[in-house]
């Protein structure tokens, strides 16, 4: 996940697979952070979904409240990403 917003992908799902399946869709705004990669072990992959997105089981998506505007919680978790990782075992 490159960037901070995320426009599109390199795989796409027809409207016809979601409905269809397990998958469902994240509204724009939403903040998607890696969860399941090797690049956590350095990193903590954030980006805001710039517009309705599907994702994978490697992402999750945080739906901040009305009252939190997306990207100061973007910027905070890009903030305290970096100390995060003095303090998991390695």
């Amino acid at each position: 996940m490159r960037g901070r917003l995320i426009f599109d992908s390199e795989d796409h799902i027809s409207e016809e697979a979601v409905s269809v399946s397990a998958t469902s869709l994240v509204p724009s705004g939403s903040l998607l952070v890696v969860t399941r990669s090797g690049i956590l072990r350095h990193t903590l992959p954030v980006a805001m979904a710039a517009r309705e997105v599907a994702i994978n089981q490697d992402l999750k998506a945080l739906l901040p409240h009305d009252a939190i505007h997306p990207p100061f919680i973007h910027q905070l978790v890009q903030w305290l990403a970096p100390n995060s990782f003095d303090n998991v075992p390695r």
